[in-house]
């Protein structure tokens, strides 16, 4: 992935959180936003799963992975298990970013979801 392409995702990341960012106002994690200890906290796991796994090779491969940290969140929602459950919520978000990181082609931008296949 091009640097330009992940600046543009980080731009559009920045202004799409800005209002949740509003929204969390006075939900202060020792300085820091809630969301920003979230971000942290998925950006870690997203940086352990890839240094223990690698990246993702294929759409599929992606997909398959998503698929079974979702069914782990909802074990452990159906479970009642809170703290769990928020654990398996950063590794599917972690895995999300990772799907997107290793395979959202150079020239994607957020005006071409639903436009079919690039390739």
């Amino acid at each position: 992935m091009g640097i330009k392409t992940m600046m543009g995702i980080k731009t559009m990341i920045n202004e799409e959180t800005d209002w949740l960012n509003q929204e969390a106002k006075g939900k202060k994690i020792r300085g820091i936003t809630k969301l920003d200890k979230i971000n942290d906290l998925v950006s870690k796991e997203l940086r352990r799963a890839t240094k223990k796994f690698g990246p993702f090779n294929t759409p599929h491969e992606g997909w398959a992975i998503i698929r079974e940290k979702d069914d782990e969140l909802w074990d452990e929602v159906k479970a009642n298990r809170l703290y769990h459950s928020c654990d398996e919520a950063i590794q599917l978000a972690a895995m999300a970013m990772r799907y997107l990181i290793d395979l959202m082609p150079d020239g994607w931008r957020p005006d071409d979801a639903g436009k079919g296949s690039r390739d």
